[in-house]
C-alpha cells in the first residue's frame, strides 16, 4: 500500500504539468475536445493513460455512428516530453495481444444482469479481449451472483474477485473523494450532467491514481446517464418531497442532499429495489432512464421527475492486488481493450438503450415531468452547501473539488 501511494503521488505531480494543456481543448468535428491531461491510471504498470478524446455528444447512436479514434498520452511513467499519440483501433489491440505470453484469469462482478449497458461493457470487454488474446480470459457473473455490491468491493480490495462494474457512488465508502461526482449541480453541460462527466473523466483526472491508492484499478468510465428522479406520486415541487423515503446510494453526501430536500435517505439493496417500491417501502429512488427500466421499476412507479442535479456515474474498476501482479503486457492489453470497447462501442449502445428507455417508460404509462426554472433554482439555494461540506471533508476532497472546477470550467468554454 505504501508503494502504490508513492506511485500515485508521482503520477499525480505528472498530471499536473499536462492540466493546462487539458483546459486548452478545442472541439473537433464530430468529436469532443482533446483533453491532453493524462490520467494515472493503473500506476504500477506502463499501461497507456486514459487521457483520450472522447466521442463527444455529436455521436449518433440513431445513426450507429462509430466514435472516432481517441488519442491518448504516453505510458504514466513517460516523462512528459516523450509523449506518443496512441489510437485505440482493432488493430492496435491485435498487436499488443501479440506481447502477452503470461496466462491471466479474470473474475468479474455485476449487480445487474441482461442488457444494462453495465453488463454490455464488460460482456464485450470479454468478447473483445479473448478474440484478440488466448492468453487472457474473462469471467462474468452479473446479477448479484456473487454478493451485494458492497460485498464484491471488498472481495476486489482483497484481490478475490477481479474486478466490477457499479456507480462510482459505492466507492464513497473507502474514497470519500469520489463523491465530487455527486455533488449538486456540479455538471453543466445542456444534454445533461453524464454526458460532460464522461468527456471530464475520459480527458483524465486525478481520481485515476486516488483510487489506485484505495485499491481499485479504474480501467473505463462509462457513458452513463443522469440520475432522476423514480417515484410513486408526482414530484412537482419541494413541498412534494417532504417526508418521502428515497432510496439512495452510501455516499455521504448523496444522503445529506436528500435530508436538504426534506426527504427521509434511506438505504436498499438493488437486489430489493424493485420489491422496496412494490411493498411500499420506499416511496421512490433516483435512477438513470435505463437503470429504472432494467428493474422494471416503471411498472411500479410511474412518475419520473427530471431532476438535473448530477450523473449516475459508471465505473469498470479492477483490483489492484490483483493488477500488480499482471505482466505489463497484460495490463496494456486489458486497459487498451476497455478504451476501445468504451469509446467505439458502448458510448453508443448506452444511448441507445438510454433512448428506448424514455420510450418503454413513455408506454408503460409513466409521467416525466421536466422541472421549471423555479423549481430547480430552489433545489440549486436549498443544495448549495453540499459543495462547502465536500471541500470540508479532507484534502484530498478539496484538491479534488478544485481540480473538476477547473475542468469543468474550459470543457465549458471549449463547447
Amino acid at each position: 500500500m505504501k508503494k502504490r501511494r508513492i506511485i500515485a503521488l508521482i503520477l499525480t505531480l505528472v498530471m499536473a504539468t499536462f492540466m493546462f494543456a487539458a483546459c486548452g481543448g478545442s472541439d473537433s468535428p464530430a468529436s469532443a475536445p482533446d483533453s491532453s491531461a493524462p490520467a494515472s491510471n493503473a500506476p504500477a504498470s506502463n499501461a497507456p493513460s486514459p487521457a483520450a478524446q472522447s466521442p463527444g455528444a455529436s455521436s449518433s447512436a440513431a445513426a450507429g455512428a462509430a466514435s472516432p479514434a481517441p488519442e491518448s498520452q504516453a505510458p504514466a511513467n513517460a516523462a512528459p516530453a516523450e509523449t506518443v499519440k496512441i489510437e485505440y483501433t482493432y488493430d492496435y489491440l491485435i498487436e499488443l495481444a501479440a506481447k502477452v505470453t503470461q496466462p491471466v484469469n479474470i473474475r468479474i462482478g455485476l449487480g445487474t444482469a441482461g442488457k444494462h449497458y453495465q453488463n454490455f461493457m464488460v460482456d464485450t470487454f470479454k468478447e473483445v479481449i479473448e478474440e484478440v488474446s488466448d492468453k487472457i480470459t474473462v469471467e462474468v457473473f452479473p446479477g448479484g451472483q456473487l454478493g451485494t455490491i458492497p460485498q464484491m468491493m471488498e472481495s476486489v480490495l482483497s484481490g478475490a474477485l477481479g474486478g466490477i462494474a457499479f456507480p462510482a457512488a459505492y466507492l464513497s465508502t473507502v474514497a470519500p473523494a469520489i463523491s465530487v461526482l455527486e455533488l449538486p449541480f456540479l455538471f453543466a453541460d445542456p444534454k445533461g450532467s453524464s454526458e460532460q462527466a464522461y468527456r471530464v473523466l475520459n480527458g483524465g483526472t486525478s481520481l485515476d491514481g486516488y483510487l489506485y491508492d484505495k485499491g481499485f484499478v479504474p480501467v473505463a468510465w462509462l457513458r452513463s446517464g443522469d440520475n432522476y428522479l423514480m417515484t410513486l406520486s408526482e414530484v412537482r415541487g419541494i413541498s412534494d418531497l417532504q417526508g418521502r423515503k428515497l432510496r439512495c446510494h452510501s455516499s455521504e453526501f448523496v444522503q445529506e442532499t436528500v435530508k436538504l430536500l426534506g426527504a427521509v435517505p434511506t438505504m436498499i439493496d438493488v437486489s430489493e429495489l424493485t420489491s422496496a417500491l412494490q411493498n411500499g417501502t420506499i416511496d421512490g429512488t433516483e435512477a438513470d432512464p435505463v437503470f429504472t427500466v432494467s428493474q422494471s421499476m416503471h411498472q411500479i412507479a410511474k412518475y419520473y421527475t427530471l431532476l438535473p442535479m448530477r450523473p449516475n456515474e459508471v465505473v469498470f474498476v479492477l483490483s489492484a492486488e490483483l493488477w500488480d501482479t499482471y505482466s505489463k503486457e497484460a495490463q496494456d492489453l486489458i486497459y487498451a481493450v476497455n478504451q476501445y470497447v468504451v469509446r467505439d462501442r458502448e458510448y453508443d449502445y448506452f444511448l441507445n438503450v438510454e433512448a428506448n428507455s424514455f420510450k418503454a417508460m413513455e408506454e408503460e404509462g409513466v409521467q416525466i415531468f421536466n422541472p421549471d426554472d423555479a423549481f430547480i433554482s430552489e433545489l440549486r439555494s436549498l443544495t448549495a452547501g453540499v459543495a462547502t461540506n465536500f471541500i470540508n471533508k479532507n484534502s484530498d476532497c478539496a484538491a479534488i473539488y478544485s481540480e473538476f472546477v477547473d475542468l469543468i470550467a474550459a470543457d465549458n468554454a471549449a463547447r
